[in-house]
């Protein structure tokens, strides 16, 4: 249940940041968390129930550029991925955007917000073996 509404929330962004708004500069292209690692849409089921959401939302528009899933390091866990982007966001202006909150057992997102510009983390920690992922989505 956790999960479709991380993916459910996932892809309504994905199709906010869609609709032609301009794109902002986002430190995330460079502030990465430790051991982070593309990862591709087939390299995971996580990816694949991703895209699939997204797709539901964005039929007959352009796929949103300001997405990406990354693999993390299989003992990471969401307050340390939080603390992280916390850290490094806070001094350059972000301010954490309640909005975009959820915390459960094995999938949470969180959000930092700066003018207009948004940006959601999102993490499933690895709990039953199947892998860490971090999605990172940047609005507008």
């Amino acid at each position: 249940m956790k999960r479709r509404a991380f993916l459910s929330t996932t892809a309504a962004l994905a199709f906010l940041a869609a609709c032609g708004l301009p794109t902002g500069e986002y430190p995330t292209d460079t502030l990465l968390f430790p051991g982070a690692t593309p990862v591709d849409i087939n390299a995971a089921a996580l990816a694949a129930e991703l895209q699939g959401g997204i797709d539901q939302y964005l039929t007959g528009l352009p796929k949103p550029s300001r997405t990406q899933l990354y693999r993390i390091p299989d003992d990471s866990t969401y307050m340390a991925v939080k603390t992280f982007y916390s850290d490094g966001l806070t001094p350059l202006g972000w301010e954490p955007f309640s909005n975009v909150s959820v915390e459960g057992d094995t999938l949470s997102y969180t959000a930092w917000r700066k003018g207009v510009n948004i940006i959601v983390i999102g993490v499933v920690e690895n709990v039953a073996n199947d892998g860490a992922y971090l999605l990172v989505v940047g609005l507008p």
